[in-house]
């Protein structure tokens, strides 16, 4: 989890909006999400290999590993209710 926050170069966390698990093969990996407010606009990419802005239509168009899919599913569903 806190590898993740890193990658931001700036920001404020307010509040967590959802925490998954998933299982891999020989490891489990927690994840929490949070909302945040960016105060640097400087994003420095550490475990990923594209970090890009997108809204929550767009993330069909997008592919994702494994682990993230429910957090993708999480948020498409959000801006349904929205």
């Amino acid at each position: 989890m806190i590898e993740e926050i890193c990658e931001w170069k700036s920001k404020q966390l307010k509040k967590m909006i959802a925490q998954f698990d998933y299982d891999y093969p020989d490891k489990q990996i927690s994840f929490a999400f949070f909302d945040t407010e960016i105060l640097s606009k400087m994003v420095q990419k550490q475990v990923h290999r594209e970090i890009c802005w997108v809204s929550p239509k767009e993330l069909d168009s997008k592919s994702f590993c494994r682990a993230d899919i429910e957090i993708v599913k999480h948020i498409k569903n959000q801006d349904r209710l929205s």
